[in-house]
């Protein structure tokens, strides 16, 4: 028997850098409006760890890292995390009360880090069992892989348009961090959360009482 135990921690760290544009600046705050936003550059990388492989941990051991399976053999564990940086370039109002500003670049870092497949160190090396187990495990490691690249695959698109086509108001370059950074982080957490959502799904189709008793009957060598 096996069971998929996924960690999945959104990471979220934030950095900004700004540059001050100079020239005229507009008259009043709804004059930003007026101005059009330049394209910002979005810069992302999704990566995917390959998995490592440990075997020392006995199933009690796996039990209490969570799951509480008699049987569990194996387990798969994943951390999901993302960074965020952004640039920003402003403009001072006439009267000191505000900015106006726009994002130039945004750089997104997705991971899925570490990626670790457990079997249990009661599973013989190269046995039926093993192999059975640790083709189950990387089943699950091919789930989170598909629904990561699945939900990336038009984030950088997303990212633009969910960025304003036009300068924005700010009543301070604080709160222009602020209200770029709420934007982002919530296109970036509706992503981690489709993709946590798909692989919750397909992990449940594999892991279930059928599934476990087809693949026992494929060895005899269970450890007892």
């Amino acid at each position: 028997m096996h069971l998929f135990r996924p960690v999945c921690v959104i990471a979220p760290v934030f950095g900004v850098f700004f540059v001050l544009v100079a020239g005229s600046a507009p008259a009043q705050a709804n004059a930003c409006r007026d101005k059009a936003a330049s394209a910002p550059k979005i810069r992302l990388n999704v990566e995917f760890r390959s998995p490592s492989l440990q075997t020392n941990l006995s199933r009690k051991q796996l039990r209490s890292r969570g799951g509480g399976s008699a049987h569990l053999m194996g387990k798969t564990e994943v951390k999901r995390s993302y960074r965020m940086e952004m640039g920003i370039r402003y403009t001072k109002s006439p009267n000191g009360k505000g900015v106006c500003f726009e994002p130039t670049i945004v750089k997104v870092d997705i991971a899925s880090d570490p990626v670790r497949i457990f079997l249990a160190s009661e599973l013989k090396t190269g046995s039926c069992a093993y192999r059975v187990t640790l083709d189950h495990e990387k089943r699950h490691v091919a789930i989170e892989r598909k629904a990561l690249n699945r939900h990336t695959a038009d984030l950088r698109g997303e990212l633009k348009r969910a960025l304003p086509k036009h300068m924005q108001w700010a009543k301070s370059k604080n709160h222009a961090i602020e209200k770029n950074r709420d934007v982002l982080k919530r296109v970036l957490e509706r992503t981690m959360a489709a993709v946590a959502n798909e692989a919750r799904n397909r992990h449940g189709e594999m892991d279930t009482p059928a599934a476990y008793r087809a693949e026992t009957k494929k060895c005899n060598d269970w450890p007892s």
